[in-house]
């Protein structure tokens, strides 16, 4: 998979992808390999471009939950972009898995002297994050209608 398959560079043109690709680190993640852990910093943005990884986060109770299995074509990252720079989960890959890393300070300097691009990008962003938004309200909605069943 390329970085043109992925949502958050579908508005790319040719010279906008070009130029992205130029700022992009390939990697390969073995299986049960931690990419990132929650609460350290971030500083990249990550496509996986193939395979899969775990999302998790600290549980209060100990050990890990399990939010999200992320597969190819999803990003991760934009959080730590916009927030304190906090990974805000862990990313755990599931199989061999190929990641395109794209350095925080790179993209953002890239961003800056490209207006229209970054236009594209953001609204990918804002796009991709009221859809995960919408995924957690229905799940906290169906959780809180199980825990009052329980009750």
């Amino acid at each position: 998979m390329s970085l043109n398959e992925c949502p958050l560079f579908a508005e790319f043109n040719q010279v906008e992808l070009s130029a992205m690709k130029a700022i992009t680190q390939r990697s390969r993640i073995e299986p049960g390999v931690c990419l990132f852990r929650e609460n350290e910093p971030g500083e990249s943005l990550v496509v996986i471009t193939n395979g899969s990884l775990r999302i998790t986060k600290q549980a209060p109770e100990g050990g890990d939950e399990e939010v999200a299995v992320l597969s190819s074509g999803s990003y991760i990252g934009e959080m730590a972009l916009f927030g304190k720079g906090l990974r805000s989960a862990t990313g755990t890959a599931l199989e061999a898995t190929d990641i395109a890393l794209i350095p925080y300070v790179t993209l953002q300097g890239f961003l800056d002297t490209n207006p229209v691009t970054a236009a594209k990008f953001y609204k990918a962003v804002a796009t991709g994050m009221a859809r995960r938004l919408a995924q957690m309200n229905s799940s906290v909605a169906f959780l809180k209608a199980f825990l009052k069943e329980q009750n």
